[in-house]
């Protein structure tokens, strides 16, 4: 008898409290009877889809990874598996499962047809183009509330929103408490971290945790320009109508203070690896001194506290030299580059046939739909049709044209695909020599082209590589790129990374989304 794992999702509360969850759970037993499959392990949650990371299907990544033997997952229908790219590649990178979609009536395993494979994505594609139209309409209202002043979200302290009017009104005595944190640091006597003790000391408490206020807390409500009556919302400014708790003049003459207490530039460029490292021990960030007023050493903040972490220092050069060991990682051999390139060059050709292909069907269904929309307006008209059947297939018909719709508007345009991909190869191949004749600041942006983070701990650094960097690294390990002799005296290079079609779209997503390319 094989074995599975269940999974089984709702997007909201009020699903959960329904019937959701309990018709897919019996759905999903009914279908393992039928196909004799036993269910050892049932997963959960009861989170908003959008948010990858759900607790209970990472929990069902985590239990796969760790009982092979259990080869199949059983769900409802694709959605409720997944609804974001990143959580279909978790899933499509254990090759060695078939996903079970009992209501698709439906098994993909990796010896699937491509055509199977490109339906599945299509639908995921779709499941994500429903959030993104949503969260479009939820944005558009929040800037039309911005545009007029209002503060679209949850009021932070020393406010609070009044459901009636829709905006946010002064909440004494939090606002006074406000007040007197900007009142105490203005007067230059005191630290961000000395305003939280005397915060304390006035027996001032945050009312979210019920405890005293931190030092990060505070340092928020001084840099909210918001308490001086402007609000930032996603980089861009606008005047609000709420009444100020602070002056204007008064918020501007911390931030001069706050700023004072910052390192110059100078200071910040003869520390270069600032930011790129955090802390294997404790998450906190590693940052940097000079000692004996020459010699550069990074080392952990200890932000969370001295006694919980014991990483030790590192001197700036010999961090260097690891850095330029990590980069060398990335380094392709010129025949590697030259194969890469052409190989993507041959799937994005293959790509743009397909995509075309697809194009001209959708199209014709789209054709098809509006002329019938067209018919059916005319038999309403005639009275051929009821009005209740007319608004309900209208509907359906206009959801239909709208997905179709999306799919059309998902074209990926390969020239542009084709020049950030030879831009991304050429760098991987001279990447390494460009970074160890490079000075410190074009070091910085090499790193930053390259690395997501470096997670530092006694010596030993553990870089995480942006995509499709990480790709490279993996390939260029022993093993991942091998050669077959043949009289021709080019090698024929192979990979099994780069020829799994998920890591060629794998690769072609992280291309699209500009997160690589030339420094």
């Amino acid at each position: 008898m094989d074995k599975a794992v269940s999974y089984i999702r709702v997007s909201s509360k009020e699903q959960a409290q329904g019937y959701s969850l309990e018709a897919q759970l019996d759905e999903i037993h009914q279908y393992a009877k039928k196909h004799n499959i036993d269910i050892v392990q049932e997963f959960e949650d009861r989170e908003t889809a959008k948010q990858s990371g759900r607790k209970n299907f990472s929990e069902m990544v985590s239990f796969l990874k760790k009982n092979k033997a259990v080869k199949n997952i059983l769900v409802e229908k694709t959605d409720r598996l997944y609804r974001n790219m990143k959580d279909r590649v978790i899933i499509s990178d254990m090759d060695w499962l078939a996903i079970h979609l009992v209501k698709e009536n439906e098994v993909l395993n990796r010896e699937s047809k491509s055509h199977q494979k490109l339906i599945h994505d299509i639908k995921l594609v779709l499941a994500k183009n429903y959030i993104d139209n949503l969260k479009e309409e939820i944005t558009k209202g929040m800037k039309k509330k911005l545009e007029s002043g209002g503060f679209p979200g949850t009021a932070p302290f020393g406010y609070r929103n009044n459901r009636e009017t829709r905006a946010i009104d002064i909440y004494p005595p939090f606002s006074d408490h406000v007040k007197l944190f900007y009142d105490w640091y203005t007067t230059g006597r005191y630290s961000v971290d000395e305003v939280a003790t005397k915060a304390k000391e006035h027996l001032i408490i945050n009312p979210k945790t019920n405890k005293p206020f931190r030092r990060t807390q505070i340092h928020r409500i001084l840099t909210n320009p918001l308490y001086c009556g402007i609000i930032k919302w996603h980089g861009d400014t606008y005047q609000g109508k709420h009444v100020p708790i602070v002056t204007m003049a008064q918020w501007q003459r911390v931030q001069q203070i706050l700023k004072g207490k910052n390192l110059s530039n100078k200071t910040k460029r003869d520390f270069p690896f600032i930011g790129l490292l955090t802390c294997s021990k404790c998450g906190c960030a590693v940052t940097a001194e000079i000692k004996k007023q020459k010699y550069v050493y990074y080392h952990c903040t200890k932000f969370h506290g001295k006694h919980l972490c014991d990483n030790d220092y590192i001197r700036q050069e010999k961090l260097d030299t690891d850095l330029s060991a990590i980069v060398e990682r990335v380094n392709l051999p010129d025949d590697i580059a030259d194969w890469m390139l052409a190989n993507f060059q041959r799937e994005l050709k293959k790509l743009n046939e397909t995509q075309m292909e697809q194009q001209s069907t959708i199209k014709g269904k789209i054709s098809k739909i509006q002329t019938r929309i067209d018919k059916a307006y005319v038999d309403k008209l005639e009275g051929t049709i009821t009005e209740e059947f007319w608004q309900r297939n209208y509907k359906s018909w206009q959801e239909e044209m709208i997905h179709l719709q999306s799919i059309l508007s998902q074209k990926d345009d390969p020239k542009m695909l084709i020049n950030t991909a030879e831009g991304t190869i050429e760098l991987a191949r001279s990447v390494y020599s460009q970074y160890v004749t490079a000075d410190y600041d074009n070091k910085r942006k090499i790193l930053k082209k390259l690395l997501s983070n470096c997670n530092y701990y006694h010596g030993n650094l553990e870089p995480v590589y942006l995509k499709p960097f990480d790709i490279f690294v993996k390939g260029n390990k022993e093993g991942e790129w091998w050669r077959r002799g043949e009289s021709n005296p080019r090698p024929r290079i192979f990979s099994r990374e780069l020829l799994h079609v998920q890591s060629v779209l794998e690769f072609r997503r992280a291309v699209r989304t500009g997160r690589s390319g030339p420094a």
